[in-house]
């Protein structure tokens, strides 16, 4: 069984690889919308799969450490693609959220996704050829749960 909760967020962010030309190169605001999805099995005497305040409680470190902040200064966000983003809060979040299946991210109408099906790959691991960590800090726009499903990570 899946269940998830709905987060937001206000942050600012440059995506520092487009060219000067871009708008998004320039600093700008968005509404970020995150939904975390935890999945396991109900467990049978509680009739649920995880209390949302766990989920609540593992969320608000990130609520303080992102909201209203420049993504560009948190370590790990200098490049603040959506894609990126999720990928960012699946490492923050996953050791505290064990059954954490899906992260994404949404600010306006741009989203990112991180869904590594079962289990997320070590920030070292290096499937396919590619170490994850480097792909996806370094590829403008890289479409992180594609490339991740077709390396079934």
């Amino acid at each position: 069984m899946d269940i998830f909760r709905i987060f937001h967020l206000q942050c600012a962010r440059r995506l520092p690889a487009l060219p000067d030309a871009h708008p998004c190169s320039r600093l700008h605001g968005h509404s970020f919308r995150v939904e975390l999805t935890v999945s396991g099995e109900i467990d049978p005497t509680l009739g649920w799969v995880l209390d949302f305040a766990d989920i609540e409680a593992a969320w608000q470190p990130i609520h303080v450490a992102l909201d209203h902040r420049n993504l560009n200064d948190i370590a790990g966000l200098e490049n603040p693609t959506s894609e990126n983003l999720a990928v960012w809060l699946w490492w923050q979040l996953k050791p505290a959220l064990p059954g954490l299946s899906v992260t994404s991210g949404l600010g306006d109408a741009l989203a990112g996704r991180f869904s590594p099906a079962h289990n997320a790959p070590d920030k070292q691991s290096k499937k396919g050829g590619r170490d994850v960590q480097k792909y996806c800090s370094t590829d403008l726009g890289c479409r992180v749960d594609q490339w991740l499903l077709r390396h079934h990570l």
